[in-house]
């Protein structure tokens, strides 16, 4: 639909699933009872997705700090969602942490 190959979606779908992981692992410590709202947006000329939870907020100095050419296992979500979308945000708002992800529409889809 918004002109996307099979494999970028699927490469989007695992960047949006390493997201909502990394609020359950890290912002709620695995707690079943968190809430987390996800919001998929289409904005002019990209799909914005925002990712809100009132876990804890993250720790900036441990975002992304396992190198990728690391054999240990986990902590490449990160790193997954910085390489397949076009931008990766962070905001705290109140109580609430936020992040905003953009990946671009297609050139073929954007002159609709």
């Amino acid at each position: 639909m918004f002109g996307w190959t099979e494999s970028e979606v699927r490469s989007i779908t695992l960047a949006v699933d390493e997201a909502l992981t990394n609020v359950i692992r890290h912002a709620y410590h695995k707690r079943p009872d968190g809430m987390i709202e996800l919001i998929c947006e289409e904005k002019e000329k990209v799909m914005e997705f925002l990712i809100s939870d009132t876990g804890d907020a993250p720790d900036a100095s441990k975002i992304c700090s396992r190198a990728k050419e690391s054999q240990a296992a986990g902590g490449m979500g990160t790193h997954i969602i910085r390489d397949v979308m076009d931008t990766a945000e962070y905001r705290r708002s109140g109580q609430a942490n936020h992040l905003v992800m953009t990946k671009r529409l297609k050139q073929s889809v954007e002159g609709k």
